[in-house]
């Protein structure tokens, strides 16, 4: 992930960690906040 730069597209496979900001361009989806924000109900 160090190679991400602003801009950049990714595609995210169901049940993948990742570790960066974005929003989806196109679709939909979800992702588990927990393990990054600490709350341990879904936001």
């Amino acid at each position: 992930m160090a190679e991400l730069q602003v801009g950049d597209r990714i595609l995210v496979k169901p049940n993948t960690s990742i570790a960066a900001d974005g929003f989806v361009v196109a679709g939909m989806g979800s992702i588990a906040q927990a393990p990054i924000t600490g709350e341990s109900v879904a936001v």
